[in-house]
């Protein structure tokens, strides 16, 4: 009648063990996936990071190529409209920002 008892009891704190030991190691899976969770936030933000330097780079290239956004090129486009003359006509604004060297005193010429 001992023999039993004393088996069902040591199964008892087998069980037992067997049960704190699972907890732990659930416990320590979830610490587990709250450090992957973070690693993988970061690494995005990383990638987020990397993406942008990237997209900052080509439109310096692009620009550096010649191009021009569409407004870019409207405001462009409208400034040579208004600076541009035709033959025999008189610009005001091209006027105003020509210099004559010879009123600046150069070369004994005054």
């Amino acid at each position: 009648m001992h023999d039993p008892i004393f088996r069902l009891r040591t199964k008892e704190r087998d069980l037992i063990a067997e049960i704190a030991g699972g907890q732990s190691q659930n416990k320590n899976m979830g610490h587990k996936i709250l450090q992957l969770d973070a690693q993988v936030v970061k690494q995005q933000e990383n990638l987020y990071n990397a993406e942008f330097q990237i997209q900052q780079l080509e439109r310096k290239v692009a620009r550096a190529g010649g191009s021009r956004s569409d407004e870019e090129t409207r405001l462009l486009t409208a400034k040579i409209a208004g600076i541009t003359v035709g033959p025999g006509r008189y610009c005001p604004s091209h006027r105003r920002n020509h210099i004559d060297p010879t009123s600046l005193g150069f070369y004994g010429i005054t």
